[in-house]
């Protein structure tokens, strides 16, 4: 099934842990791995993937756990144009609920 680049939607995620270009490569290949991601960038310096994926097909929840099960830590960085990520990335966090 082909979709449409309208379904797809842009994210920036802060990772932390990475030391080396070969950290960069395994967070790159663990966000590709995904279902709906389109493409994954991870920058080092600035500690940020850039991920393109399609929402429909499955959570931010599994962008992070990607990322942490690559042995890193995730996070959503949050967008004043983005209020539905917000919302998202809000659900996994146990504190969320405490707010």
């Amino acid at each position: 099934m082909i979709t449409s680049a309208a379904a797809c939607e842009d994210i920036e995620l802060r990772i932390t842990g990475m030391t080396c270009a070969a950290c960069v490569r395994r967070v790159e290949r663990a966000l590709q791995r995904v279902d709906g991601v389109k493409n994954a960038s991870v920058n080092l310096a600035t500690e940020r993937a850039s991920v393109q994926w399609d929402r429909g097909k499955d959570s931010i929840g599994s962008l992070i756990r990607a990322v942490e099960s690559a042995g890193y830590h995730a996070e959503t960085i949050q967008s004043e144009e983005s209020p539905a990520v917000r919302n998202d990335a809000a659900a996994l966090t146990p504190e969320a609920s405490i707010l």
